[in-house]
């Protein structure tokens, strides 16, 4: 037994994706419900039959029946999401990724350690090798992190130009 944390998260997921999870988790009656009409949207937009699966399951644990966040909070945000203008729902979509997925939220809060001492920017190699201390010098945890990046950009909260990640402002707030 490793004396890590589990990761529990390995594909980066998009808002699209989550505003549908989040729709379905309301619509659904069960999980078995809730996967089978998760797998039904994502079939067309993502290859291959392992990472349909793992994505479901993502979003299972994620705003899904198996979310740590509670079903009344899960259903305010899918109100305030379906009330809001396109540029309000990043910041509402982004901290609940943030309560529901504990990885990610260790890497948002070593990201915005890692900006602050050098002017909001970082590598992906400094992220990585912080996220190994934490973790363990685990196989899964480079790619593991490649996708919290990619995710975190896909919700507003990073950018990427140059070789180098920025922080952008919606990291900071929601940490």
């Amino acid at each position: 037994m490793s004396a890590h944390p589990p990761v529990q998260f390995d594909r980066a997921l998009r808002p699209e994706w989550f505003d549908r999870a989040l729709a379905l988790r309301a619509e659904t009656k069960n999980a078995a419900e809730f996967r089978a009409a998760m797998a039904a949207h994502l079939r067309a937009q993502v290859k291959g039959r392992w990472t349909l699966d793992k994505l479901v399951q993502q979003f299972q644990r994620t705003v899904g029946f198996r979310s740590p966040l509670p079903p009344e909070r899960l259903a305010k945000a899918l109100r305030i999401l379906s009330e809001a203008e396109a540029a309000a729902r990043q910041p509402v979509r982004l901290q609940l990724l943030l309560e529901a997925v504990p990885f990610l939220a260790d890497c948002a809060q070593t990201i915005v350690r890692l900006a602050d001492a050098s002017g909001d920017t970082f590598t992906l190699a400094q992220l990585t090798a912080r996220m190994q201390e934490r973790y363990g010098h685990r196989k899964g945890i480079p790619p593991t992190v490649r996708h919290a990046l990619q995710t975190l950009e896909a919700f507003g909260a990073l950018g990427h130009r140059y070789g180098k990640w920025q922080r952008l402002g919606a990291l900071s707030a929601a940490c």
